[in-house]
């Protein structure tokens, strides 16, 4: 009776602190686990979330991610990183476990795991950097769902972001340290600052949304029209929308450099230093793209290098002489989508060679592993070092 009345008092708690509208909670590692009515997510942080799953050595200057859960077929997916930070969603069988683990130390951050047997119920990283997480909870069951930007590493308190009917998640998300904002549709984006709805882009003319970026209180996203042209828009509360390149998409930025495709003179890979003054851009061409279009790309940019999937081509690009070195895919494995790039190491998903979902090697949607490169070795390598 004890047991049944504490887990009563628990949901009354969440209930009524969703209720009040309170954006804040108690500062981690000192969140407790989280009950949503018609069903179960555990939340836990610190010492007390589930052990880290392990890295493995792949060869010389590699590391990869070890299967060390279940059935081999059932792997991982929602894979979302930064410099130091990872996060991924491990599927068991019996439940979808989420971590955000911090590196090189491999140390749990933050860990949720939701029962699949409970019909409705989710949680999902939505976005991240090394001091925070955006990260998304549904209650299937009441239609409801919350996002609430977490701090990392003990510093800050909660904010609940953003709040509403379940629908339809996002499609892209992204999270700093003074916005959220996200599209459902790519026919708005929606911005919140401060916790509260702050504004919304509408598009014109059937404009699409595409590759949110942020930093700070400045968004940045690929805005594709309807007959296919692409510019880069910047968005900030002061001065709204406004285009800071044209014949232009898939902007990355890490706050120092700024790194997106073009078509000037043909699609080609483009950086400037960073700016949200259309007038002060000041675009150097890196080198020809390998892939036809602009507006569609998979990558990352840190500490002076950029790494792009490229139409399955993993490329590691040098922004001070715009060398490029291409990082041939292990075996029959296939890349996919960049994690992060800095002046140590990239990490990159790992996909399961064609064929392996539809032998059923792999569940549907899930992705293989993930693979960590030092950097150094990469460049040597591609130079023809040893």
């Amino acid at each position: 009776m004890r047991r049944l009345a504490l887990l009563v008092l628990v949901v009354l708690l969440i209930v009524m602190s969703l209720a009040t509208g309170c954006g804040r909670a108690t500062a981690t590692p000192a969140l407790p686990a989280v009950w949503l009515e018609g069903c179960e997510i555990a939340v836990a942080t610190g010492a007390s979330a589930a052990p880290a799953t392990p890295w493995r050595s792949c060869g010389q200057g590699c590391l990869e991610l070890a299967h060390d859960w279940g059935d081999p077929a059932r792997r991982f997916f929602g894979a979302i990183g930064a410099p130091g930070t990872l996060a991924y969603t491990r599927d068991t069988g019996a439940a979808h476990e989420t971590q955000i683990v911090g590196l090189p130390e491999n140390a749990v951050l933050f860990s949720g795991r939701d029962p699949t047997r409970f019909r409705g119920c989710s949680l999902a990283v939505r976005s991240l950097d090394a001091e925070r997480a955006a990260i998304e909870f549904t209650d299937g069951e009441r239609k409801r769902r919350a996002v609430w930007s977490i701090p990392l590493r003990g510093r800050g308190t909660p904010l609940r972001v953003h709040q509403g009917p379940a629908g339809q998640p996002p499609l892209e998300a992204v999270l700093t340290a003074e916005l959220y904002a996200t599209t459902t549709s790519r026919k708005t984006v929606d911005v919140s600052q401060d916790g509260a709805p702050a504004a919304r882009w509408a598009s014109p003319h059937g404009t699409l949304a595409a590759h949110l970026a942020g930093r700070g209180r400045e968004l940045f996203f690929t805005a594709i029209a309807g007959d296919g042209a692409a510019s880069i828009l910047t968005w900030d509360a002061r001065r709204q929308a406004r285009q800071l390149a044209r014949d232009a998409g898939a902007l990355v930025t890490d706050g120092r450099d700024m790194v997106w495709f073009g078509d000037a003179a043909g699609p080609a890979l483009y950086t400037a230093p960073f700016t949200t003054d259309p007038a002060r851009l000041a675009p150097r061409r890196l080198r020809p793209a390998r892939q036809p279009y602009i507006d569609i790309g998979a990558g990352v940019v840190g500490d002076g290098f950029a790494l792009h999937n490229e139409d399955g081509e993993l490329i590691v690009t040098r922004l001070s002489d715009a060398a490029a070195f291409t990082i041939p895919p292990r075996g029959s494995a296939r890349w996919g989508a960049p994690l992060w790039i800095d002046g140590r190491e990239l990490a990159v998903v790992e996909e399961a060679p064609a064929g392996a979902m539809a032998a059923g090697h792999i569940a549907y949607g899930h992705s293989w592993t993930i693979v960590r490169l030092d950097l150094s070795h990469v460049v040597s390598r591609a130079a023809g070092g040893r």
